[in-house]
């Protein structure tokens, strides 16, 4: 006797519960893909705002501002600094008053920690070649960096907390143009902070000075 076989058609509830279940595996899709967006849009601004705090720390900022330094000149001489760019750089221009007499211009800070005293520099000027000269300063040593226009460079030595650091620019006539450095730095040298031990309560004191008496 022939068996007739006969495909049987899903159930209306079967058909509900797979739609259900692949409803809820898009939604956990959908949630762990803006997971990974999250993720990497929190990296993106961790690693900005890495970028921003290393900026920042290497501008010439408290204790380095530019009105933390000292500017100096000569008798005769009348350069100036500034920062044109809300302390990212700071531009010292030379002395060129007219007089004819050799002089300089110098801008110091006392170092505040231990660690590289580290810069870039730029020297520009329109007069000739050797007429002035630009520098930086340790401890009262100046050590010559440029003596024509478009010279540049980076410079790292260390420091000790005391030492006097900075820039000089000098010339030996005072006439024609002034020479100028532009300087941009690193992360200056701080001294370390230490944590504050905790100290022990005044009944402990008391207790020990009538232990001992």
């Amino acid at each position: 006797m022939p068996v007739s076989c006969s495909r049987q058609k899903p159930k209306p509830e079967l058909d509900r519960h797979k739609s259900q279940h692949q409803a809820a595996g898009r939604q956990s899709l959908i949630l762990t893909i803006r997971c990974l967006r999250l993720t990497r849009l929190t990296r993106l601004g961790l690693l900005l705002l890495g970028a921003f705090v290393l900026t920042a720390e290497g501008d010439f900022v408290s204790p380095y501002g530019l009105s933390d330094f000292t500017l100096t000149n000569s008798g005769f001489a009348d350069g100036y600094a500034a920062t044109p760019d809300n302390g990212h750089s700071v531009v010292l221009t030379g002395p060129n008053d007219g007089s004819g007499f050799p002089g300089y211009t110098q801008l110091t800070v006392i170092s505040h920690g231990d660690g590289p005293f580290q810069f870039t520099w730029v020297y520009s000027s329109l007069d000739v070649p050797n007429a002035d000269s630009a520098g930086y300063l340790l401890n009262g040593h100046l050590y010559t960096l440029a003596t024509a226009d478009g010279q540049s460079g980076t410079v790292s030595i260390p420091v000790h907390h005391g030492d006097v650091i900075g820039f000089r620019i000098d010339s030996v006539d005072n006439i024609g143009e002034p020479g100028v450095l532009t300087i941009s730095t690193s992360p200056l040298p701080h001294r370390p902070k230490f944590r504050q031990r905790r100290l022990w309560p005044s009944s402990y004191w008391r207790w020990r000075s009538q232990a001992q008496g």
